[in-house]
């Protein structure tokens, strides 16, 4: 799946970013393990001009928040903000500030501890 989500071929890119969130909505130990990494290969696909690789990047990212809020809720945070990692402008807040009401709307009734990094 990682060896797809790195394709040059947006439909292989977005059927891997799939298989990405999937595995990890199974809390797969392997992707646990490698949550980070596999974060960083979605927030790369965020830039994207398909929007099939860009939504499948926000729903791994989205994905990512639900199983470890702690941790994913501050980074997406991160991407609403005006220098969010340096590159995508207006664009890429928007995009940040998508996945991040996916992940807040995901987590529902177990937001509340987390709540502080959403805002």
């Amino acid at each position: 799946a990682v060896a797809d989500a790195a394709s040059p071929e947006p439909p292989l890119i977005a059927s891997g970013l799939d298989a990405l969130r999937k595995a990890v909505l199974h809390r797969c130990p392997s992707a646990i393990a490698k949550l980070e990494l596999l974060c960083q290969v979605a927030r790369l696909r965020l830039d994207h001009p398909d929007s099939f690789v860009y939504q499948a990047a926000l729903n791994m990212l989205a994905a990512a928040a639900e199983v470890e809020p702690r941790t994913m809720m501050p980074r997406l945070a991160e991407l609403v903000l005006p220098h969010a990692s340096g590159f995508g402008g207006v664009e890429r807040r928007l995009k940040g500030a998508q996945v991040l009401c996916q992940a807040v709307a995901r987590l529902g009734d177990a937001l509340p501890p987390h709540a502080d990094a959403a805002v």
